[in-house]
């Protein structure tokens, strides 16, 4: 009995030990890179129209999970896989340390709880990427779910050298933005009105604050002057924009019926209308 209790604790020892090593090799994955001594992967879709005209600089999407998923779920589920192809962007899915990113106001679980440096992280994946790919530089954007919106709204806070415009989902900005000091690009912020996980009048689990809110907060961070105007209807979806920002970004609201998972929300594709707006901005 001894000699099989002896036999067991090697063995979770030695599964340990590599489950940790794991967290800091990235072993033969070459969509990894070392961030901070933890290895950070990321999943990628080079479309076929980049092999056929390799010559042409190709805009770069990076495409945030949510809270507890991971970049294949995000892959499954956005819809951007399929949109690249057609549209001509690469993609690129980073898995968050933990199955989280730290994306402000505490925000979210072991990677805020343990300060990850997902901005740098990301900032990172991009750099390996343009040194490996004829990447635009001034066509890199950055979009996500739930805690990947929110992470797309923190990078749009401490990156905005370098992503061009951000389009977060179900996730209004955790921190006010005007607080931070930065140059803020164009955000387009998509929640949906039954959302119990993050709720469209704030509130919920997270104190989030409303998306009216949020909206608000991106008006002042880009310099908004005027009242918004609505840019598009459909039933009860409708988008609104300030259009007279800084630098000639813009800060848009669209609010569609639906849960928190938003993309399938309505017949319209939401995944291209995200596209259409971040793609019509480049870095000055």
């Amino acid at each position: 009995m001894k000699q099989k209790i002896k036999i067991v604790i090697i063995c979770i020892v030695l599964v340990f030990t590599f489950f940790m090593s794991g967290c800091n090799d990235c072993g033969s994955n070459p969509n990894c890179l070392i961030h901070d001594g933890a290895a950070r992967s990321y999943l990628l879709q080079v479309p076929a129209c980049y092999r056929r005209f390799s010559g042409d600089p190709i805009p770069l999407v990076v495409d945030l999970h949510g809270y507890t998923y991971s970049g294949s779920s995000q892959s499954d589920l956005s819809g951007f896989k399929k949109l690249s192809e057609s549209e001509c962007f690469m993609v690129a899915w980073p898995n968050g340390l933990y199955n989280s990113w730290n994306a402000g106001g505490g925000c979210c679980g072991d990677a805020a709880a343990n300060d990850v440096d997902d901005v740098g992280a990301i900032i990172a994946i991009v750099d390996q990427l343009k040194s490996r790919y004829n990447i635009d530089p001034n066509r890199v954007y950055a979009t996500g779910l739930s805690n990947g919106g929110a992470m797309s709204h923190w990078l749009n806070t401490w990156a905005s050298d370098v992503f061009a415009a951000v389009v977060p989902y179900a996730c209004p900005p955790l921190e006010d933005p005007k607080t931070q000091a930065v140059n803020p690009n164009s955000v387009l912020i998509f929640q949906a009105y039954d959302d119990t996980l993050v709720p469209y009048n704030g509130g919920g689990i997270g104190s989030f604050v409303s998306a009216e809110a949020g909206f608000e907060n991106w008006k002042q961070a880009n310099g908004c002057v005027g009242e918004p105007v609505e840019t598009w209807r459909s039933g009860d979806s409708n988008c609104k924009a300030y259009t007279n920002c800084d630098d000639g970004t813009e800060v848009v609201l669209c609010s569609v019926p639906g849960d928190h998972y938003i993309y399938d929300n309505i017949s319209t594709s939401i995944t291209q209308m995200g596209w259409d707006f971040m793609s019509r901005f480049t870095m000055p």
